[in-house]
């Protein structure tokens, strides 16, 4: 078992587990890793909530509307789909057995990597591989994903920092229907400047704090510049 499961290991028998999120990315690189593990499971929330209770292991709700359980100090959360309203990030989340389901909703293919605690990945989407190539791949039409929350930006721009994701500066991309296609970075960036509204100030100095602390932020930063300077307009606000 990979150590990154010893926090929900005595989960492991009534449930499938799988890590994503920050620990695969860097698992996936070959690079140790500080970050705590996230995990995800198509059991539902209550599920996880009796096993906890019948093991005796602390666990909060306070995610609980979302899908999402900490167990003893590991976040769990549900495989789930989310629906969109109009002019709201808030989705409504319908809760799913299936793996590929919960990929789809995710934003980019290099956070629906699915690691199981024997090392086997699922990897719907080939985020791996993108990743190997120094790309950040969005899931769906990104004009879409950012009309939805466009603080996936900046979250854009964060793992490209982690990740020396420069190739996607240079050359946006998106895979639908199993097949990857270019986007303009000026039409990702009109995308975000036409929802950012949405965007409450607290989250967006919150993900900026975290962009800067990447090991490439300032690389990444004038790389945007370089690639957004004859755009013009409001678009100096969104370089981090």
């Amino acid at each position: 078992m990979l150590p990154y499961f010893q926090p929900v290991a005595g989960l492991l028998n009534d449930h499938a587990l799988y890590a994503v999120g920050g620990v695969v990315r860097n698992h996936v690189r070959g690079v140790s890793s500080a970050t705590e593990a996230d995990f995800t499971t198509p059991s539902p929330p209550e599920a996880v909530i009796q096993t906890a209770q019948a093991l005796g292991l602390p666990y909060s709700t306070a995610g609980l509307a979302w899908g999402s359980i900490v167990v003893n100090g590991a976040d769990i959360t549900s495989f789930r789909r989310e629906e969109y309203w109009p002019d709201s990030r808030y989705p409504k989340v319908v809760f799913t057995p299936h793996l590929v389901e919960d990929a789809k909703r995710r934003d980019f293919t290099a956070n629906a990597i699915y690691l199981a605690p024997d090392g086997r990945m699922t990897d719907p989407f080939s985020g791996a591989q993108h990743l190997r190539d120094g790309a950040m791949v969005w899931i769906g039409d990104p004009t879409v994903r950012l009309a939805e929350d466009p603080l996936r930006w900046w979250r854009w721009l964060r793992f490209c920092a982690e990740t020396e994701g420069f190739a996607s500066l240079e050359l946006p991309q998106y895979v639908l229907d199993g097949t990857l296609h270019p986007i303009p970075l000026a039409t990702l960036a009109q995308s975000t400047l036409q929802a950012a509204p949405k965007v409450s100030a607290s989250r967006l100095a919150k993900e900026r704090a975290k962009f800067a602390m990447q090991p490439h932020a300032n690389r990444v930063r004038g790389l945007l510049r370089a690639a957004l300077a004859s755009v013009g307009g409001e678009v100096h606000k969104l370089i981090p």
